[in-house]
């Protein structure tokens, strides 16, 4: 049963069409084509449509266990910690020396 309401979910993250407006809030039906033939993400949400789809095909394309979940789940928080040791930090850090620290 659970097996067969994950692949619903799946199908419908794909299908869902309502008056030009996807599953994923916000996105149009144009947009989320444009994205999935190599189109940039220009918002948030679009960034997390995209973000999405690629752990749904990835689980699509490997077992459903825990330990698929779990693997998603943890690419998506080592990813996470990635960005903000190498992306986030030295950002905080140049405003820390351009507008003074507040600690």
């Amino acid at each position: 049963m659970m097996i067969e309401n994950l692949r619903w979910l799946l199908q419908m993250v794909r299908d869902i069409d309502i008056d030009g407006l996807s599953i994923m809030p916000y996105i149009t039906a144009l947009r989320r084509q444009e994205i999935d033939n190599g189109g940039f993400p220009m918002t948030a949400g679009e960034l997390n449509y995209v973000i999405t789809t690629k752990a749904l095909e990835y689980l699509h394309n490997t077992e459903l266990n825990y330990q698929t979940l779990n693997d998603i789940i943890g690419a998506f928080e080592g990813a996470k910690l990635e960005f903000y040791e190498r992306v986030v930090r030295p950002y905080e850090g140049s405003a820390i020396q351009r507008n003074g620290d507040v600690y």
